[in-house]
Formats: C-alpha cells, structure tokens, sequence
C-alpha cells in the first residue's frame, strides 16, 4: 500500500498509511497530461481512502490457503477495492491446471 500513495504531512487527513516517496519526473509529465500541480497529488491516491483519488488497489490470491484467508485478511487492508484470482498458478496448485471447465466430482 505505502508504495501507492505519497507520504503525508504531519497533521492532515487520510494520513495512515503513509506513503512513501514516488517519483515525478518532469520529462514525463507530457505523457500522462499531469501538470505540476498539487491537485496531481490529491488525485493520485488509492479510491478507497481518498474519494477523489484515481488509483485502484487490488490484491491477487493465488494459493489455496490464500482462498482459505481471504476473508480474514481482507478487512485488514482497508484500501483494498477488489480481489483476483490468479486462475493460472491457483489452478495448477488445486492439481489441475488450466483446466477451466467444471470439476464433476
């Protein structure tokens, strides 16, 4: 999560969890259209902790012990937005691999 966000001044809102420094080069500002505006900073933050950021953050299970926890792990990032399932490494850890087709037991 802290490699998502900025870091935070000392006293102001939605400070946890604290970022950590990112880049801005100004070479490739023209790229993405930002501008060096401090509304930039504002908009790049993670949608479930800052209404008006623009990032999503999403987690991938790809084990069946990550199937197992999900539920308890889940609550515990709270700017966790959404949940993948990595199909691939999951279904060959469940001994069958890309195999997509229903299992019939």
């Amino acid at each position: 999560m802290a490699a998502m966000r900025y870091p935070r001044v000392e006293g102001r809102p939605l400070r946890e969890p604290f970022g950590r420094p990112r880049r801005c080069p100004p070479a490739r500002r023209h790229l993405t259209g930002a501008s060096p505006n401090k509304s930039n900073y504002a908009r790049a933050d993670v949608v479930a902790l800052a209404p008006q950021g623009e990032l999503l953050c999403g987690l991938m299970i790809e084990s069946p012990e990550g199937t197992a926890t999900c539920r308890r792990c889940w609550p515990r990032c709270p700017a966790s937005a959404v949940i993948f399932t990595g199909e691939g490494d999951l279904s060959q850890e469940l001994g069958h691999p890309r195999q997509y087709r229903p299992i019939r037991t």
